[in-house]
């Protein structure tokens, strides 16, 4: 979802409405987390839409909505820095958009949507005031080692502290190991 709103914000001209949604990206970066889920589940839960209850779905739309920001904001800066006369050339060679948004474009943005996808995980990671608010009965690591630590469950909150830190240290190193730039290019 974020590489399409990248490419509204950066590439179309609709002007004040560019400008309009530039602005609404940043909300949930501005918004106190918990009034943010607060706000999803009113709007989305069963008061509102009725789109979802309480729970693991409405948790990972709220974790959705605030880290949005975090995936787009990366991809908007390297795409403004993507020559598009490549892009041109190789329609004009007769590459079809779908094959030059796949070998010209996506290749340029890469970075962009790597630092994306780490900034939103992270930031994901540590939520705790959005998820408390929609969560339900499930419950996310971050709120269980809230829990433990106010039970005063020391060695469980430290137990699940470990296993967040190494998870995350190992989810980066696969993602610096498997980006395409310590890969041979594809020619």
């Amino acid at each position: 979802m974020g590489i399409p709103f990248a490419f509204i914000l950066v590439r179309a001209k609709w002007g004040k409405l560019n400008n309009f949604l530039d602005s609404v990206l940043d909300i949930p970066l501005s918004i106190p987390s918990a009034a943010l889920g607060f706000a999803v589940f009113m709007f989305w839960g069963p008061a509102g839409l009725g789109f979802s209850q309480p729970g693991l779905n409405m948790i990972v739309f709220v974790h959705i909505t605030f880290t949005f920001p975090y995936m787009v904001r990366p991809i908007v800066a390297t795409l403004k820095n993507v020559n598009v006369g490549h892009e041109e050339a190789s329609s004009t060679l007769g590459a079809s958009s779908v094959t030059t948004f796949r070998r010209i474009t996506l290749p340029a943005i890469k970075n962009g949507i790597i630092a994306g996808m780490i900034a939103s995980f992270t930031r994901s990671l540590g939520e705790t005031g959005a998820t408390l608010v929609v969560m339900g009965a499930d419950r996310t690591i971050p709120v269980l080692i809230v829990d433990w630590v106010e039970e005063n469950a020391w060695a469980s909150a430290a137990l699940a502290s470990t296993l967040v830190i190494v998870f995350s240290i190992i989810l980066l190193l696969l993602l610096r190991a498997f980006s395409p730039e310590n890969k041979d290019e594809i020619k």
